[in-house]
């Protein structure tokens, strides 16, 4: 079949016709397959973030960065603030809360004695605990962090300070066992 120039040019417009509708069609839905996936996402992270995010009562701050992170933000208002600005109050709603712990940890039999760690407690506004974030130092005697997950749990469910604020509050500090009062009345 021997085609003729007219009726070749005839025929090679249309392929050219035929292919650029083609590649006009795929761009249309390659724009509409991204805007759909744009759309998805816009959507899924909408939902994510409009979420309220559990975070668990106690963790190891190395395990749980996020977490950390994320609680740290939400409560921001440090203890000493809380206290009015009073290093005094401040030091002593600390000190009075790891006294409560070792005295917690006499009651459940679980030795704190040689404990060295990084603390943050995240307060509700009612003086209850919210969550306790912990990091053993190297320093520290060992013990099975799972062991003090749990002593900790057990410990937020019993304990509210004695003070009210108008914020969440949370204080990040060391901590060490027994505690210095502890060591000078013992």
């Amino acid at each position: 079949m021997i085609l003729s120039l007219s009726q070749y040019k005839i025929f090679s417009s249309k392929i050219i016709q035929f292919y650029t509708n083609i590649c006009a069609m795929s761009r249309v839905i390659l724009v509409l397959m991204v805007s759909i996936c744009v759309s998805f996402t816009v959507s899924a992270q909408k939902s994510v973030d409009g979420e309220k995010k559990v975070y668990p009562a106690v963790f190891q701050i190395g395990e749980s960065p996020n977490a950390f992170e994320e609680l740290s933000e939400v409560y921001d208002t440090p203890l000493l603030k809380v206290c009015d600005d009073d290093v005094r109050r401040a030091y002593a709603e600390w000190i009075t809360m790891l006294k409560a712990i070792e005295n917690h940890g006499k009651v459940k039999k679980f030795n704190l004695k040689g404990v060295k760690m990084w603390l943050k407690v995240f307060w509700n506004e009612d003086g209850s605990i919210k969550h306790i974030a912990f990091h053993l130092k190297p320093g520290s005697k060992n013990v099975d962090t799972e062991a003090l997950t749990r002593f900790f749990s057990s410990f937020m469910k019993l304990y509210k300070s004695n003070f009210k604020a108008t914020e969440n509050f949370s204080q990040y500090s060391s901590a060490s066992f027994p505690t210095l009062p502890q060591l000078v009345f013992d």
